[in-house]
């Protein structure tokens, strides 16, 4: 009984009455079958006309079925699809968290380095402004000494 229900669930194309049945199936299937490499930008898929079920991989540039892909491939071409536009939108996120991160160093870089200016600045400024041991010496022998008038 499971076995009814499953041949009867089956797609048409996967529905044999017997091992000869499906062997001719597939070997009209293997004559027919070409194997080409075409973009992915250059397809359309298009519902077949005839067959509400059917679609077909249409090539943009002579507008000739390039493929007509059974359940099982067209699904596996939605999945991929999906599996696209996930990637897609993940390395959007990825590249624009790096920018964020690269703007934020280079922030805290051109920090640093105004810090450092700032730093020398002062250092600049303390050693000008503070009299040298020598000259402190001469300043105070010279408040120390009797005035001559």
């Amino acid at each position: 009984m499971q076995a009814h229900r499953q041949w009867m669930s089956r797609t048409p194309d996967e529905r044999f009455t017997s091992l000869i049945d499906m062997q001719d199936f597939k070997r009209r299937f293997r004559d027919n079958s070409r194997s080409q490499v075409i973009t992915s930008r250059g397809l359309n898929v298009r519902p077949v006309e005839d067959d509400a079920r059917a679609l077909q991989i249409m090539e943009y540039g002579n507008g000739l079925p390039a493929a007509a892909p059974t359940h099982w491939s067209f699904g596996r071409l939605n999945s991929t699809q999906a599996l696209l536009t996930e990637a897609k939108a993940a390395y959007r996120a990825k590249a624009s968290a790096l920018t964020g991160a690269k703007a934020k160093l280079t922030r805290a870089k051109n920090d640093m380095a105004h810090a450092t200016l700032e730093e020398q600045r002062a250092a600049s400024r303390a050693e000008t402004a503070t009299p040298s041991p020598a000259s402190a010496v001469a300043v105070s022998a010279a408040s120390t000494s009797p005035s001559t008038r």
